[in-house]
């Protein structure tokens, strides 16, 4: 996400990131607020899948 962040857009308010780690349930969405990348969603959904225990 930083060599993203880092690169020049012509338009980064059409930059879209859909990230997952391996141990998520959900793909995380990423947009540039400004001139940085931020989270937007979903946020805290794995415990409705992957319950603890």
């Amino acid at each position: 996400m930083a060599h993203v962040e880092r690169m020049v857009w012509a338009h980064p308010e059409f930059v879209q990131l859909f990230v997952m780690d391996q141990e998520q349930v959900y793909f995380r969405v990423w947009m540039f607020h400004g001139t940085r990348l931020r989270q937007f969603a979903p946020e805290g959904r794995e415990e409705e899948v992957w319950p603890h225990g």
